[in-house]
């Protein structure tokens, strides 16, 4: 809703710009040019008391348009504060998911050996706790935000909730097999590529870049987990084959 709040508010703005150029292109070289060429300062002068009431509406719908980009340039230059503010939470933010995800990789390494292929039972595994207080800070920074930066954190977020959920089901049912938990594990290395792709930015050390994960991402990303990805059978293949989608 938003969004499409402030779409609709970027087509108004901007239907005024128009306008307000159009009447500019008409009303100055027809009041303040052309008259000049038609006779003398009395003439002139004659000119612009005849349209003195035009004169005024102009003069007004020209102080309108200037107060609405006043207006507009501190709404911006508010919202950017408020996402400043916010952002400044966020590389926490990231190290508590960090924790997390190295916490999901653990378990998952662990069934993954046992496993090869094979369905187990009786994991008895204690599912990671999802920190979910630090989505407060994720949805702060998405409600400030540019669409680019808003879209990425949103990705992100689904990601992570669609991973703790398969993450829960070989916790709480017991149930794994090799093929599932290697998907897992993907996921996991997915969302801590783009985790590291943000860091920068989120300790205002580089500008924002929207980033499409290659297999170096997700190599760095294994490291960072503490997975030997050499050493789990089929998973960098797999791995390509996702990013290759």
């Amino acid at each position: 809703m938003r969004k499409i709040g402030l779409l609709k508010s970027e087509l108004y703005i901007n239907i005024i710009k128009v306008i307000a150029w159009l009447f500019l292109l008409t009303y100055v070289p027809f009041m303040f040019v052309i008259p000049w060429f038609y006779g003398d300062w009395n003439y002139v002068h004659g000119v612009w008391h005849s349209w003195q009431s035009l004169n005024v509406g102009i003069l007004a719908f020209l102080a309108t348009v200037i107060a609405l980009y006043v207006s507009r340039y501190q709404s911006i230059e508010h919202t950017k504060r408020e996402f400043e503010g916010e952002k400044a939470f966020l590389p926490h933010a990231l190290g508590e998911l960090c924790k997390y995800l190295n916490s999901s990789a653990l378990v998952l390494i662990s069934v993954l050996p046992p496993v090869r292929g094979n369905m187990s039972s009786n994991l008895n595994i204690e599912c990671p706790i999802l920190p979910l207080e630090q989505f407060t800070v994720f949805k702060n920074c998405i409600k400030f935000a540019e669409p680019a930066v808003a879209k990425y954190l949103v990705n992100l977020l689904k990601l992570l909730q669609i991973h703790h959920s398969r993450l829960e089901s070989i916790c709480t049912q017991n149930y794994a097999n090799a093929p599932y938990a290697r998907s897992c594990l993907y996921n996991a290395a997915e969302i801590q590529a783009l985790i590291n792709e943000l860091y920068d930015f989120a300790r205002s050390e580089a500008d924002f870049k929207a980033v499409e994960l290659d297999w170096e991402m997700i190599r760095v990303a294994y490291r960072n987990l503490g997975v030997i990805y050499e050493n789990i059978e089929s998973l960098e293949r797999y791995s390509r084959e996702q990013l290759s989608k």
